[in-house]
């Protein structure tokens, strides 16, 4: 679930080349630098690493959970490959 409360950006919170958007009680989303949408995580049932990026090695593609928040690890793959691709 999201949170519909106001969301500033955070000015020194740029994550991965991306802006980074918080509500006051401390809920985080992420969008692109287009601003075109806002960036969707995917992480295993199982597992507590956050993905970002299709082509990742670890991309779950069943039995996840889907979120445009971000509460804990972010796959280091992903990190590398959107660096790559930016």
């Amino acid at each position: 679930m999201e949170c519909c409360l106001e969301l500033t950006e955070e000015t020194d919170g740029s994550l991965i080349g991306l802006r980074v958007f918080e509500c006051p009680l401390g809920h985080r989303t992420y969008r692109s630098k287009s601003n075109v949408s806002i960036l969707l995580f995917r992480r295993s049932v199982e597992d507590e690493t956050w993905h970002f990026v299709k082509e990742c090695s670890q991309w779950p593609s069943r039995d996840f959970v889907e979120s445009g928040i971000l509460s804990s690890v972010v796959c280091s793959e992903c990190i590398v490959r959107s660096r790559i691709n930016a």
